[in-house]
């Protein structure tokens, strides 16, 4: 068919037929760059003047109503309908995506969370089609459109839309049009409903957990489908369970009336809207009546068949690039991350998760910089109390596309805790749609260096944290493709806060699409200068004492003296406005006399708190403890001041530093310590090569060339003394390997002159003469040297690393060292036995000296150097993880990944004030 309709729509191909029609990829040649839409050409089979023309009637009606169904988002736009030649003509909107049956297969079940979300997203559209008194009647999901550039489902192919007239005239004659198995028996009977097509979502539901069709599904004794007839086949929530039970009952009048009933039960089951429809501006209809003939169906009677939905062509091969099979299992893993670590590692198993109290929201519009400057005007109220039972993620929703929010409260207040629950939420949004950004913990108590730009510190707390190679991280920040929930404003050094601010306003001004939280003590963020430039500000309010009350008396009678007291002594109960600091009290005073509790400040109340939860755990938990009280307080204290000195928040075991070593002795130890190694390793080396070639080696051969390795390994260490680097990927980058290949050469040709030199003197004690290819192993191993160092100088980060144990860092750098001393040892014994006819263990020697000293051996010395020498001093003990375990297990530190944290940052600083 090639033509243009209505001296408009120029038809580019064909894309489906039914009986009495067909669909086409059309372009609009009157609108600025063609855009595309589709043209559904229907036609009558009629023989009769007054037939054509009821038809045509009918046929505007139906066009009126998609006119109206038009105006949402995630229904396609009528944008034209005429007749010509006789046939009728619907132009709408083109959907760039791929059907829903594409996804639900045999094979592909979908998760509980991906059909919650699934829920969310298209009841939310029905919810809208169902107040406009319209009945879809032919929900599949063949008729489910997930859009490409958005992955939203869009409602489609309306050719069986039924309205619901308000009219009291009334026929009681329609048309069954469905598709068997979504059908329920009411609209086999011509009776079609609202809650008609919440069955059908419902079977839709259910396919998409089984793989199942409808047809396969088992049915119950009562003869009903849903997930008791399912049993153990099926393993979900039971709330989720019970909502999917009702939506497919056989009896239309015991399911949801329609969509937004069914819509109001998902969001108390997971209160976290997608698209931002409010559902309580819906309508609630009530139950459909019979409805009236005015709708497309009766069409089909008169001669018309509604062709079938174009099935939209494969993503783009732009797009399908960048959301290849590798794009998409990074992201999978940096999502499991961030849940393991933040939302299962702290947010499940921390003290203050367990209060359930819910805190109050205050909102804070005088706490961030307004836009282009305003000041706030005197009609203006800086602080609203926002509603009671308004959840994070409701506030954070509200502010729309862009997000950027502000989370402030007093210490222990409920601010880590509070970030936590939003990207829980988040997390799960974005475990089921792929447009969502990857929500993303970061503390920025790690950012120190006031020169090194967000963007930058963001690709190096991927790499470190979460083991993101540095261009997978570099490509999600330029790309714009995380959520930075950002903990610890006020955790960066004092010196450095408002650089930080600055920084932040500079990184949002140019990553303006990124959406951003941010935590900070109220305190300490009212003190700074700047202000950063978020939409919105919340306070987390202090417990009142109804909620602190409420909470104690839920704890029995050991409480009872606690609770007592603080009727009376204000600074107690001041204390326990904190949520944190209320947990600690009920751990710490269980069972404590009035005589016990101290009567002193505020500040030394929160020091026996402290002191008091310490010695509770040690007597309630203590048991199989490896260490004395003594030891782990020792150790615990030595922990805390270093994190407090480094303003770290997370401890990694591999990214220890030299800055642990505090008195001269331990750093000269350091020192001469990794020059030893050098002159072992050289002098050693040396006296076995020179012995296997000459049968003997002499004193002056092992002197002269201990002198150079340690030489060589003092000149090394001097470079990387102050900062131990983990190799943990390798992965060649020939983007990199070309740059490095002149500077390795130089590299070589310079080493491979000091080796002659060397072999030359060396030499000289055993030969009268030295020739030429007596030097030419010098000079190999010299452009050797060079090789080695160009491919260790082009080794670039993988993936992301999947491994969670501490210390792993240090244990794949090992791994790496032992891999590079065998290709090193493997290279040099094949040059020694066929180009320097030598021995072979010569070349074996070789490799392994080679070895030690790359980037991994090195990193390997160092922080073996830095753990003994620290050890011997009694700072650290010698198996420093299973400390750190024993910690956790008294409920001093919590495991965040293959890392260690505080359980606040009170308990921090209280151990380093000790």
């Amino acid at each position: 068919m090639e033509k243009t309709l209505a001296g408009r729509y120029q038809v580019v191909t064909h894309l489906g037929s039914g009986g009495f029609g067909q669909t086409f990829l059309a372009k609009d040649t009157h609108l600025p760059g063609n855009p595309p839409c589709v043209v559904k050409q229907l036609k009558p089979q009629v023989s009769d003047e007054q037939s054509w023309q009821t038809a045509k009637r009918l046929f505007d009606r139906e066009a009126q109503i998609l006119y109206q169904l038009g105006d949402r988002d995630q229904i396609p736009r009528l944008l034209a309908h005429f007749e010509e030649n006789r046939e009728f003509y619907l132009v709408q909107d083109y959907i760039e995506g791929w059907p829903l049956d594409l996804e639900i297969t045999p094979d592909k079940q979908w998760s509980e969370t991906q059909v919650i979300a699934f829920l969310q997203d298209i009841l939310q559209v029905l919810a809208f089609v169902h107040q406009q008194n319209v009945i879809h009647r032919d929900i599949k999901p063949a008729n489910l459109i997930r859009r490409a550039r958005d992955r939203k489902i869009v409602l489609i192919d309306f050719g069986a839309v039924k309205e619901v007239s308000t009219r009291s005239a009334r026929t009681s004659f329609t048309v069954a049009v469905g598709s068997p198995g979504y059908m329920p028996g009411e609209q086999l009977s011509f009776q079609p409903h609202f809650s008609s097509d919440i069955y059908a979502v419902g079977m839709v539901c259910l396919q998409a957990l089984t793989g199942l069709a409808p047809k396969d599904l088992p049915q119950d004794d009562r003869g009903e489908f849903g997930c008791r007839a399912l049993g153990d086949r099926l393993h979900i929530d039971a709330s989720l369970a019970a909502i999917l039970d009702k939506m497919v009952r056989y009896d239309y009048r015991q399911r949801y009336s329609n969509a937004a009933e069914a819509l109001q039960e998902i969001e108390r089951l997971h209160p976290y809207p997608r698209a931002g429809y409010n559902t309580s501006t819906l309508l609630m209809p009530g139950q459909s009546s019979p409805p009236d003939t005015m709708a497309l169906s009766e069409l089909e009677g008169a001669g018309f068949e509604s062709p079938t939905h174009p099935t939209p062509p494969a993503l783009p091969e732009s797009l399908a690039t960048s959301r290849s099979r590798q794009a998409y299992r990074n992201r999978q893993i940096l999502l499991n991350k961030v849940k393991n670590y933040w939302i299962k590692g702290v947010l499940e198993t921390s003290l203050h998760d367990k209060a359930l109290i819910e805190l109050g929201l205050e909102e804070r519009l005088d706490a961030v910089e307004r836009p282009w400057g305003l000041m706030w005007e005197s009609s203006e109220i800086p602080q609203q109390q926002l509603p009671p039972g308004m959840h994070i993620i409701d506030k954070f929703n509200a502010l729309g596309e862009g997000r950027s929010l502000l989370i402030l409260g007093k210490p222990g207040g409920g601010k880590t805790t509070t970030m936590l629950e939003l990207a829980r939420d988040l997390i799960a949004l974005a475990e089921s749609d792929v447009a969502q950004s990857i929500p993303v913990v970061f503390n920025l108590s790690s950012w120190q260096d006031r020169q090194q730009s967000v963007a930058d510190w963001l690709v190096q707390e991927l790499h470190t944290k979460y083991q993101v190679s540095r261009d997978i991280g570099k490509s999600w920040v330029a790309e714009q493709q995380m959520l930075l929930l950002l903990d610890g404003l006020d955790e960066v050094n004092v010196e450095s806060r408002d650089a930080c601010v600055n920084a932040l306003n500079q990184f949002i001004r140019q990553y303006g699409q990124t959406e951003i939280v941010v935590c900070s003590r109220l305190q300490d963020y009212e003190v700074l200068t700047t202000r950063l430039q978020l939409q919105a500000a919340i306070y987390l309010q202090p417990l009142t004492n109804e909620q602190i009350q409420q909470y104690l008396n839920q704890s029995g009678a050991e409480l009872a003296t606690l609770r007592s007291t603080l009727a009376s002594d204000t600074v107690l109960r001041e204390i326990a406005q904190c949520p944190l600091m209320l947990n600690i009290m009920t751990l710490a005073y269980q069972g404590i006399s009035v005589e016990d509790l101290p009567n002193c400040s505020l500040s030394a109340r929160r020091h026996h708190l402290f002191n008091t939860y310490v010695e509770r755990m040690f007597n309630r938990k203590g048991a199989g403890i490896p260490y004395s009280k003594v030891q782990m307080k020792q150790w615990l204290i030595r922990l805390a001041r270093q994190m407090v000195r480094e303003s770290q928040t997370v401890f990694l075991i591999e990214r220890m530093q030299p800055n642990w070593l505090q008195d001269r002795l331990q750093k000269w130890s350091y020192d001469l310590g990794f020059v030893f190694i050098g002159i072992l390793a050289s002098g050693g080396g040396a006296w076995l090569i020179f012995d296997a070639i000459f049968d003997r080696a002499g004193l002056f051969v092992i002197l002269i060339q201990s002198l150079v390795g340690g030489l060589v390994g003092g000149l090394i260490f001097m470079l990387v003394k102050n900062r131990i680097e983990p190799v943990e990927q390798l992965v060649l980058s020939w983007t990199k390997l070309k740059p490095n290949i002149f500077f390795g050469l130089r590299v070589g040709l310079l080493a491979g002159a000091l080796f002659m030199l060397a072999t030359w003197l060396i030499l000289s004690i055993h030969k009268r003469s030295v020739g030429i290819l007596d030097l030419l192993p010098s000079a190999l191993a010299g452009l050797d040297a060079g090789l080695i160092l160009v491919l260790i100088r082009s080794w670039r980060g993988g993936n992301i690393g999947t491994n969670t144990m501490p210390n792993y860092g240090m244990l794949r750098s090992a791994q790496i060292t032992l891999m590079l001393i065998v290709i090193a040892a493997a290279i040099w014994s094949i040059m020694a036995k066929t180009i320097m006819s030598i021995p072979i263990i010569t070349g074996v020697i070789a490799g392994i000296i080679l070895g030690v000293f790359s980037p991994a051996g090195v990193a390997c010395i160092q922080h073996f150097l830095l753990r003994f020498i620290l050890y011997r001093h009694g700072d650290i003990p010698w198996n420093y993880a299973r400390f750190l375990d024993s910690a956790t297990q008294l409920i001093f530190l919590q495991k965040v990944g293959g890392g260690y944290i505080f359980i606040h940052r009170m308990l921090l600083e209280h151990f380093a004030k000790v």
